[in-house]
């Protein structure tokens, strides 16, 4: 959501008209409220000639919406088609725009998640990279500049990696949330053109919290969410419970708010 602004990534969709299964179209729909309020749909976009998962990530700011689409192939003679980051600008209606492959040297990984803020996109890479992340810019109408988040020490040598599946870009800030190991986030903070790793944030005792599922920055505040936060365990049928026995249920959730600075991330509260 950006203003008046709502763009949907459809992705792998069970077609419900068909009794043998299959899917729908992987899509891509925007939708803009008018002066009246109502929301309408004024554009939808698909890539026919692609059969991968398309649009299961999408990110919206201003004119400009992006979308992460999976390695596939070529719906006619099933030629390899690379992973990919599709983009498309507004420019009186909305229009696609040059896509940008995410191959990295050394590995064979796809964008994961993804941000868009102040002209600069974040794309998250999946566990088979070198590299946890990158970050392009807006250039003259395009997207160029790639700049890699490394690592964080001790997971560079892993195969596979921790892959990222939460993302937030704000200032000098970058963070990508994982729920591998029980979740955490990795911190980055950028210093010239170049970005470098900061911390990990986790709850290592905790590890049914899903700590990281999501990451929010604004300014110099960060917002991790937990989305497992309480465990109740339920073993009697008037609902009463009984520690040690029966199933273990999520119970509610938490957000950790964590101010930002020169020491990285210091923890403020907990909702």
């Amino acid at each position: 959501v950006d203003g008046d602004r709502i763009v949907i990534g459809a992705s792998h969709n069970l077609n419900p008209t068909n009794e043998n299964g299959g899917f729908l179209p992987d899509s891509l729909i925007v939708y803009e409220r008018n002066t009246a309020g109502a929301w309408l749909r004024v554009a939808k976009f698909q890539t026919p000639e692609y059969r991968g998962q398309f649009a299961y990530s999408v990110a919206v700011e201003g004119d400009w919406i992006v979308a992460a689409a999976s390695p596939g192939r070529a719906a006619g003679n099933g030629s390899a088609i690379p992973a990919a980051v599709y983009s498309y600008h507004r420019e009186g209606a909305w229009k696609a725009k040059p896509f940008l492959t995410v191959d990295v040297a050394g590995g064979s990984g796809f964008p994961g998640v993804l941000d868009l803020e102040a002209g600069r996109l974040l794309v998250s890479h999946t566990e088979e990279t070198p590299t946890a992340g990158s970050v392009w810019t807006l250039e003259n109408g395009a997207w160029g500049a790639q700049k890699p988040l490394p690592r964080p020490p001790g997971v560079a040598g892993i195969t596979p990696a921790p892959a990222p599946t939460s993302a937030a870009l704000q200032g000098t800030w970058a963070a990508l949330g994982s729920l591998d190991e029980g979740g955490g986030v990795d911190l980055y903070r950028q210093s010239g053109t170049d970005w470098s790793f900061v911390s990990h944030l986790a709850k290592q005792d905790r590890p049914e919290l899903r700590f990281g599922h999501d990451v929010a920055i604004l300014g110099n505040t960060l917002l991790v969410g937990a989305p497992c936060e309480g465990i109740t365990i339920w073993d009697r049928d008037d609902g009463t419970s009984r520690a040690g026995h029966g199933d273990r249920r999520p119970q509610g959730g938490a957000a950790y708010l964590y101010q930002l600075g020169d020491q990285g991330a210091t923890s403020e509260l907990e909702f």
